[in-house]
């Protein structure tokens, strides 16, 4: 007699579909976790850790100079089977720096734990990135990771939403440990799903995008460098919303409440940003789209020197999440599209630029902020930085 289930039809999900949800845990884990909750619990540990504005600043550096090693320690490490490991090694250290940040209110242990939170980002940010589009490449799979980075913004709206679930409720380090249990739930999926590399993917021709075509010619050095500055000063911008976007909301009167609502709206505004950033630079170019992006960093930074009440909070976390992917992406592939037979070393030499400025911004605002005790100077350098990023960009349509 045969079973009627077995005459049934059954859904059959696409395999990519595990892949990708392992690039999403890896992200969320190593992104949303390690890397930005601290920015929901900043305020949280100034008032009850006995952390300075100062000290959270050069925290804050630490999570981006973490990064930056991770990113320079992959570059020379290159077999595959390392790499792997490396990866792997890069979600334990996820939890356990995590939840370890709990354990102390030590200022030199807390800024060891976000180095190591930091360089695990570079887990899945760069070598996640690689296994999945390996695997896309060998399988015959349009190489698309719109998804996988979508789990960047996915990462950041759960370790928002649940400080703004916890907000009142637990103190500092109760939250850290819920973010490293959360983190511990994700890490299996993002262990098992990413794919291993098995050997260099089949060689594709490098797309050309919409409004970026390249007029034959590389760039010469001058170039290099206007383009680097301005990339620079993104990250100097970005690097300033990131680390303390829940604070000067909070401090202006939004409360912790507020602030974490406005992590949650910069999660899922990042989520959708680098879809819509290639959407709009496919019908108006890529320049165009990368310097309307500048513009709308300076609107948003803008809107956080007005006070909470004004009601300003939410659209410039929107504007800044919808922006800040939205620049990286763009930057790099308008780099590789310039210089394609050399793309992987320059795309490698841009992200130093934005490394630079990703710890530069954090550092100047704790100690500007401390100073003066308010975050509007920094904010107004902030604007004046992404404003010569601005100018820097616009001079590369003349070398």
């Amino acid at each position: 007699m045969t079973d009627g289930a077995e005459s049934a039809p059954r859904l059959r999900l696409s395999p990519v579909v595990p892949v990708m949800a392992g690039g999403i845990c890896a992200q969320m884990l190593c992104l949303g976790m390690a890397r930005f909750a601290y920015t929901p619990l900043l305020p949280l540990m100034e008032a009850q850790a006995g952390l300075s504005i100062r000290d959270g600043g050069i925290l804050g550096a630490l999570i981006y100079a973490g990064y930056m090693t991770g990113v320079l320690l992959l570059a020379v490490l290159r077999a595959p089977r390392l790499r792997f490991a490396m990866y792997r090694a890069g979600l334990v250290v996820a939890v356990l720096s995590t939840a370890a940040t709990a354990l102390t209110t030590d200022v030199l242990a807390w800024g060891v734990l976000r180095f190591l939170g930091g360089m695990s980002g570079a887990a899945a940010m760069l070598l996640a990135s690689e296994f999945l589009l390996g695997w896309l490449l060998r399988h015959g799979r349009r190489p698309d990771l719109g998804w996988h980075f979508a789990g960047l913004g996915l990462g950041v709206v759960l370790s928002g939403s649940a400080a703004f679930v916890m907000a009142g409720r637990l103190a500092w380090d109760a939250q850290w440990l819920v973010l490293a249990g959360i983190g511990l739930v994700l890490l299996p999926p993002a262990w098992a799903l990413v794919p291993r590399p098995e050997g260099a993917p089949p060689p594709r021709p490098v797309p050309a995008a919409g409004g970026a075509a390249r007029d034959g010619a590389p760039p010469g050095r001058a170039w290099f460098v206007a383009f680097g500055l301005s990339y620079l000063a993104a990250a100097w911008g970005y690097a300033v919303c990131a680390t303390f976007a829940v604070a000067i909301v909070a401090g202006s009167g939004g409360g912790l409440g507020q602030g974490a609502l406005a992590w949650i709206v910069i999660g899922v505004s990042a989520a959708l940003g680098a879809v819509a950033g290639s959407l709009v630079s496919q019908r108006v170019g890529a320049f165009a789209t990368l310097a309307g992006a500048f513009v709308a960093q300076v609107v948003a930074v803008g809107l956080l020197l007005l006070p909470a009440q004004s009601g300003a909070s939410l659209p410039a976390a929107a504007l800044f999440g919808a922006t800040f992917i939205a620049i990286v992406s763009i930057s790099l592939t308008l780099v590789g599209l310039r210089v394609p037979e050399n793309a992987g070393r320059v795309m490698a030499r841009l992200t130093l630029c934005y490394g630079a400025g990703q710890v530069m911004g954090p550092a100047v605002t704790g100690v500007l902020t401390e100073a003066a005790g308010s975050y509007t100077p920094a904010l107004l350098v902030s604007i004046a930085v992404l404003l010569a990023g601005l100018g820097c960009l616009v001079a590369t349509r003349r070398l």
